[in-house]
Formats: structure tokens, sequence, C-alpha cells
């Protein structure tokens, strides 16, 4: 079937074995893709994020510490201080200082009509 099958020798592992068949130019190349792809997280691993730590604390004492000194740079939010309105406490000026030339004209409508 194939003009020179892959060179396999019988004490290899697994790795070893997929990386002669998708090295191996006479496998099909559908072939050889797939052991490439099943070879590839051994060849090249996953990047992970690894917490180190120097000093003999454990991982809670480091946390409150660093959860604390975060709270102590926080500034206090300034409060907003409500204000008394003289117009029933509405947030626009009354209907009798708006006369109606002075409203805006109605927006038209942006449904699209079927």
């Amino acid at each position: 079937m194939y003009k020179e099958a892959p060179q396999i020798e019988p004490q290899e592992d697994a790795h070893a074995t997929l990386r002669a068949i998708y090295q191996c130019l006479d496998v099909p190349l559908r072939m050889r893709m797939q052991a490439a792809a099943m070879a590839l997280p051994y060849e090249r691993p996953k990047l992970e994020a690894v917490a180190t730590f120097n000093g003999g604390e454990d991982f809670g004492t480091r946390l409150e510490r660093a959860i604390a000194s975060s709270n102590s740079v926080r500034q206090p939010l300034n409060k907003i201080e409500a204000k008394a309105t003289t117009n029933g406490g509405h947030l626009g000026p009354s209907a009798e200082q708006v006369s109606a030339n002075a409203m805006p004209k109605s927006f038209p409508s942006l449904r699209r009509r079927a």
C-alpha cells in the first residue's frame, strides 16, 4: 500500500510512533495530520500561569495581607448631596414654565412597517 512503511522500533513509546507516522511522507496526508495533532500537546505544551511564593507563609495569609493593603489604598467616594427643588420634586421645569412652541417636535418612528 505504501512505498515505504514508517520505521517504528518495538521498544518505542506512543509519542515516538506518532512522530514516525507524521514524518513519513508516504503516509496519506490526513493520517499524518491526525498523528501530528495527537502528538502536538507533548511537543508544545500549553503555557499556564504558575504562582510562586517567596518565604514560608501560606497562601491564605498572603491573600489576607494583599486584600488589607488594597483596601487601605482606596479613597472614599464623594457623596452627592440632594438639593430641594421648588417645583414639587420634579427634575425639569414645570409645565407652566415651558411654552408649546419651545417643545421639540415629535420624532419619526424608527420601526419598519411591514
